[in-house]
């Protein structure tokens, strides 16, 4: 699997073109700062470097290996706690996911009613910004015109965005602190060519 998951990150890196991104892209990337969107350079291959080694590599993997089977068996809790009632398993999954997620990045979250109402928000978030990133914009195909956001979508963009920083900031601050998590992998880079980041 892991092997799989490094010939993949070879090939992506392999075959990444210097296309331009549009504008919802990078008003969802601050800028195109960050492993999607940034440009080849050696900014990204620092950034691709860390992420690759501190989530794919097998000590990293086996570090969070029981906040993963935490969540997983929480999961499976919840659809015991429910037998006989309907199961929303699609909002079950989403949030199972955005647990996992937010625990890898940020050292655990525990899973309470503030956590499955910020997980409904940031499912919504989700949605709206996969709507702009993939809607239609006549600034993309005339940059020209790109200063005047004719069709609002940069402003709806960084509207999302705001929401969203609200939300990871509001779970960064319940996580614990258990172990090293991932933010504080990347503000530890020091002399590297990551983007310059804050504790603050």
């Amino acid at each position: 699997m892991l092997q799989q998951l490094a010939d993949l990150s070879q090939q992506s890196s392999a075959t990444r073109t210097t296309s331009s991104p549009t504008v919802a892209d990078l008003a969802y990337s601050r800028g195109a700062r960050d492993v999607v969107f940034s440009p080849p350079d050696s900014s990204w291959r620092t950034m691709r470097k860390v992420l690759v080694r501190e989530t794919q590599s097998t000590s990293g993997l086996d570090a969070s290996r029981e906040l993963r089977r935490d969540q997983i068996r929480k999961a499976v809790r919840s659809i015991y706690d429910n037998i006989g009632r309907p199961v929303a398993f699609g909002q079950l999954v989403f949030q199972t996911e955005v647990s996992l997620l937010m625990s890898l990045m940020w050292g655990g979250v525990e899973r309470d009613r503030e956590t499955e109402r910020l997980g409904a928000e940031f499912r919504a978030i989700n949605s709206e910004i996969s709507h702009l990133l993939g809607k239609p914009n006549v600034s993309d195909l005339f940059p020209v015109l790109s200063r005047l956001d004719l069709q609002g979508v940069e402003r709806q963009m960084e509207k999302v965005v705001d929401s969203l920083d609200k939300i990871l900031g509001k779970v960064h601050l319940s996580a614990r602190e258990a172990w090293k998590d991932f933010l504080h992998i990347v503000l530890d880079q020091k002399d590297s060519d990551l983007p310059t980041l804050s504790r603050d």
